[in-house]
């Protein structure tokens, strides 16, 4: 692995354990200040918007039980598979994607919901 995807391993580690945490502030610090998530139908820019939404997913997702099931990274760009399961339902397979440069998330697309 090049140091790029070391780095970039190493952001999606932290940022799983921070989102597993349920630590706003540790996920928010992963995203650089000017960051994009792009979900079906939404997209999110900054650290404004991010934060009104994570906080949104924190708050109905009791009971959360997560499982990674693959990571892929190459260049930069990370492509994780998951399945969750939570008071309000369950994922059988969530999809993000990363961009990472200079040790943040700069973008990021997520398909998958609770």
């Amino acid at each position: 692995m090049c140091s790029s995807d070391l780095q970039t391993q190493a952001v999606l580690s932290r940022n799983g354990a921070a989102f597993a945490s349920g630590d706003l502030e540790a996920i928010l610090a992963n995203y650089a200040e000017t960051a994009v998530l792009v979900r079906p139908g939404r997209l999110y820019r900054g650290h404004d918007e991010l934060r009104a939404m994570f906080s949104e997913v924190l708050a109905n997702i009791t009971g959360l039980t997560s499982a990674i099931t693959s990571v892929t990274v190459a260049e930069g760009i990370g492509l994780m598979t998951w399945t969750a399961t939570s008071a309000s339902g369950r994922v059988l397979q969530g999809v993000d994607t990363f961009v990472v440069a200079d040790d943040r998330i700069v973008a990021q697309t997520y398909c998958g919901g609770l």
